[in-house]
Parts: C-alpha cells; sequence; structure tokens
C-alpha cells in the first residue's frame, strides 16, 4: 500500500464509523480489505479505537433523571470542621484554665551561628547569641544564619 491508498483507507474508515460510507465506497473498501492484509490491520485497529472510544463516551453520559452526586470528600468537610474547632478549643482551654506559662521557662530553640555586615534593630547580636521561642528580632541589612536545634539553619538577607 501506497500512501494515497492509506489516507483512501482513513478516510473509508472514518466514513464507516460516521454511518455515511456510500456503497460505492463500501465496495471499494471490501476490495482494499480483501486485497491487503496492511489494509485488514489498519480496518481492524480503527474500528476497535472507535468502539472504545464509543464504549467511554457512553460512560461519560449520565443517565436521565439520575442525581449526579458531589464529590466525596464534601462529605467529611462538616466533621473535619468540627474537629478542627475542637482541637482549637482544648488547645486555647488549656492556657486559660491550666494557667499563664512562665516567661522564665521559655528555652533555647537556636543560636546564631554566622553573620556578615549585619545591622541588627534594637539590639548588638554575636556569634553564638541563643534565640529562645517567640523572641522577636530585626534585621535591618547584611547577612544572618541561624541554626536551630533541631540542625535547621536559616539565612537571612536584611531587611528582615
Amino acid at each position: 500500500m501506497n500512501d494515497n491508498d492509506r489516507i483512501e483507507l482513513s478516510e473509508l474508515c472514518s466514513l464507516l464509523v460516521d454511518g455515511a460510507l456510500s456503497d460505492a465506497q463500501h465496495a471499494r473498501l471490501s476490495e482494499m480489505l480483501r486485497d491487503s492484509e496492511e489494509a485488514r490491520r489498519f480496518y481492524v485497529r480503527a474500528t476497535a479505537l472507535s468502539a472504545s472510544l464509543f464504549h467511554y463516551a457512553g460512560e461519560m453520559q449520565s443517565e436521565p433523571g439520575k442525581v449526579i452526586r458531589p464529590p466525596q470528600w464534601r462529605r467529611w468537610l462538616a466533621p473535619l470542621a468540627a474537629a478542627a474547632v475542637l482541637a482549637l478549643g482544648l488547645w486555647i482551654g488549656r492556657f486559660l484554665i491550666g494557667g499563664k506559662v512562665e516567661e522564665d521557662a521559655q528555652e533555647t530553640i537556636a543560636h546564631l551561628s554566622g553573620a556578615k555586615d549585619c545591622q541588627w534593630v534594637g539590639v548588638a547580636l554575636q556569634n553564638g547569641d541563643e534565640f529562645t521561642s517567640g523572641q522577636r528580632l530585626e534585621l535591618k541589612a547584611g547577612f544572618a544564619e541561624i541554626t536551630f536545634d533541631s540542625g535547621a539553619q536559616l539565612v537571612l538577607e536584611g531587611p528582615a
């Protein structure tokens, strides 16, 4: 089969699938299929593809009167919201009922492990200075490397 025969065969198969094949075109398709093994293989692939697409398209259609349900995750939305509110309430209640957290009990969580041309607002920090939970710092300019007790490192570039 040459390229023109392949194009003609493709057009005839498309017309057959669409139900628009005339008697003369049907005779030509039968002749091509009878005379060529390559044409028969192409015909089988083309009709199988068409049948597969038709099947999948049918699955995508909803039946009349059938209710389309919302995604499954929506049914979990209300219980998850309730759990979040409960957890938030317990967390807040721990501080209100359990008493005030002593400020002296704050633990060290990180230290300044490197600095280059740092200009701090309000304080002068040096390498090795430690930071506690909740401490607020402001870097006006320069670079500062902070190493957390967990091993994580953070490089800040002022202003930060």
